[in-house]
C-alpha cells in the first residue's frame, strides 16, 4: 500500500518537472536559434510477482537465486526524470533582409565574448554594431551586446562602408572589386554537443563532457558542415503544437497520480479506521 503512495508520488514529480521543460520551450517559441529541451524519463527497477501458496508452487526455492513459485507479472515502483537533452535540429531559415543578420543551416556556432570575458556559444545570428564615439569604428555584437569572435579576435568594422558575409563565414567590406577581407567569424562545432551547459541569454558553454570548441574549416577538409545565410535568422526549432499536446498528456499524467494517490490514502483511512474493529 505505501509503495502504492510512492510510485504515484514518484509520477507526480516526473509530470511536474516536464511541465517545466515544456514551458520553457513555449517561452523560447521566438527566440532566435533557440533549440528545444526533450525529457528522458527512466522507470525504477519492477519487482517480480509471484503467487505464493499454490498448487503448482511444490517445497521451498531450490536456491536463493532460483524461485520456483509461479510468476504472474512485474509491479512497477515509480518513475523518475532521467535527464534532459537538447534537441539541435535544424530551425526553419526566416528571411529578414538586414545584411547583420546571419542565419547558420548545419552543425556548428558561432563563438561570443561573454559578459565576462569568457567564450561562449551561440547559434543566434542577430547582429548589430556596437559604435566607437571617439572613432569610426564599431564592433560587432549579439542584440545582447557580447562581442562575436572572428578568427583574429573581436571582429571592428566601418560603420560606413557595406557588409558582405560569404557562406563560409569570411566577412567583407566596400564594394564589389574593392572589398577588403575583414576577418573570418570563428565558427565551431563539438565532439558532443549535448555536453554544453546552458548559461542564458541565449549562450551555451563548454564543459568536460562537450569537449573543447573545435574550429571548423569551411574553405577546406569542413566544407558544407556549416554554411552561413546573410539576411536570414534561424528561428527557434520549438513546434507549438507538439509542445502543446505534451503539457496536456503531462498534466492528464499528474491527475491520475494525484488520483492515485487519493485512493490509497482513502483505503489506508479505512485500514486503520475499519479492519479490525471489534464487532460489539
Amino acid at each position: 500500500m505505501l509503495r502504492g503512495l510512492y510510485t504515484s508520488s514518484s509520477g507526480m514529480l516526473t509530470q511536474q518537472r516536464v511541465q517545466e521543460v515544456k514551458s520553457n520551450n513555449m517561452a523560447n517559441l521566438n527566440t532566435t536559434g533557440h533549440k528545444r529541451d526533450m525529457s528522458v524519463k527512466s522507470e525504477f527497477s519492477n519487482m517480480l510477482i509471484s503467487r505464493i501458496n499454490d498448487p503448482e508452487n511444490i517445497g521451498p526455492p531450490q536456491s536463493p537465486q532460483v524461485d520456483n513459485r509461479p510468476y504472474i507479472g512485474e509491479l512497477g515502483t515509480g518513475v523518475l526524470l532521467d535527464e534532459t537533452v537538447k534537441d539541435f535540429s535544424q530551425g526553419p531559415l526566416k528571411e529578414t533582409g538586414n545584411t547583420l543578420d546571419l542565419g547558420l543551416e548545419g552543425d556548428g556556432f558561432f563563438t561570443v565574448n561573454g559578459p565576462d570575458g569568457e567564450e561562449y556559444f551561440t547559434r543566434s545570428g542577430a547582429l548589430t554594431l556596437s559604435y566607437d564615439e571617439t572613432s569610426e569604428e564599431a564592433t560587432l555584437v549579439t542584440l545582447q551586446g557580447d562581442p562575436v569572435l572572428g578568427e583574429e579576435g573581436i571582429i571592428q568594422l566601418s560603420g560606413e562602408k557595406d557588409i558582405t558575409v560569404t557562406e563560409n563565414g569570411a566577412i567583407y567590406q566596400g564594394q564589389d572589386d574593392e572589398a577588403e577581407l575583414i576577418d573570418n567569424l570563428a565558427l565551431v562545432n563539438f565532439e558532443n554537443p549535448q555536453g554544453l551547459a546552458r548559461y542564458g541569454d541565449n549562450l551555451l558553454e563548454q564543459t568536460e563532457e562537450s569537449g573543447a570548441p573545435q574550429e571548423l574549416d569551411l574553405d577546406g577538409e569542413d566544407f558544407g558542415i556549416l554554411s552561413v545565410h546573410q539576411g536570414k535568422i534561424e528561428s527557434s526549432n520549438v513546434n507549438s503544437v507538439d509542445e502543446m499536446t505534451g503539457m496536456i498528456n503531462a498534466l492528464r499524467a499528474y491527475e491520475s497520480n494525484q488520483r492515485a494517490i487519493q485512493g490509497h490514502d482513502d483505503t489506508l483511512e479505512r485500514a486503520v479506521n475499519d479492519i479490525g474493529r471489534p464487532v460489539t
